[in-house]
């Protein structure tokens, strides 16, 4: 995996698991966007990404739909805005009518590399209804 797009997924994770951390590719998107819209954003990028999720919720892994019942035109916007801005991502991830899919120029190798980096490095708190009610 190439080192841009390491930096850029440990700052994507780093920005939903460890919000503390400087963020420098991220910084341009977030002063436009704003932190939450990012936040969500990021947060389902990288759950869509995420071999983990993608078997709990039987998600395509070849495509993440932007417009759902649960997300509308907006939504598809702010990706369209969030690739804008981030020129790493634009790099990674490209909108084909209304999903987000890889870049062709991505090879299935660097995928795999990239879906599993996800994985080894998302941090995935799993809490039953009972551990909820505690807090």
């Amino acid at each position: 995996m190439r080192n841009e797009i390491k930096n850029l997924l440990k700052e994507m994770l780093n920005y939903i698991d460890n919000p503390s951390e400087k963020i420098f590719i991220l910084k341009n998107a977030e002063e436009k966007i704003s932190k939450e819209i990012l936040f969500v954003l990021i947060r389902d990028i990288l759950d869509w990404t995420n071999p983990f999720f993608i078997k709990i919720y039987d998600l395509d892994h070849t495509q993440m739909k932007l417009i759902t019942d649960e997300r509308n035109l907006k939504y598809k916007e702010r990706i369209e805005q969030l690739l804008q801005l981030c020129p790493t991502l634009k790099e990674l991830f490209v909108i084909k009518e209304n999903n987000l899919i890889f870049n062709e120029k991505i090879s299935s190798t660097e995928v795999i590399e990239i879906r599993n980096y996800i994985q080894m490095n998302k941090v995935i708190e799993i809490t039953s209804k009972e551990t909820r009610m505690r807090k």
